[in-house]
């Protein structure tokens, strides 16, 4: 999995593709117009390009885990789904993975 950074479009920065599998922030606009800076997670860089045909200079890192911040909250429509037998990590317990049931989501975390 990538965390990415690049520049997308000005007017609607969210991906053309939905849903998408992974979380993504705006983080501001250029000062002229001309576009908008997306931070994404991804499994590659062409997924990347598939949600986004617009991006431009995509930078990225490996990650092998979300980081939620204050400045990049878990979005509200984020649903992460994990793998049986998936042991959680300290920043999922503290940020919260949702399992989806039915029509609800719920934080399932037994302690």
């Amino acid at each position: 999995m990538i965390r990415a950074r690049f520049k997308a479009n000005h007017d609607d920065y969210r991906p053309v593709s939905w849903p998408v599998k992974h979380p993504y922030w705006c983080t501001g606009y250029a000062a002229n117009g001309s576009h908008s800076i997306v931070v994404a997670y991804a499994d590659n860089k062409d997924e990347i390009l598939k949600n986004w045909p617009e991006a431009e200079d995509i930078e990225s890192t490996d990650e092998t885990d979300y980081t939620f911040t204050d400045r990049f909250p878990k979005p509200g429509w984020f649903q992460a789904y994990l793998p049986v037998n998936h042991w959680l990590s300290y920043t999922e317990v503290k940020y919260g993975y949702t399992k989806r049931v039915g029509r609800k989501s719920r934080i399932q975390i037994i302690l």
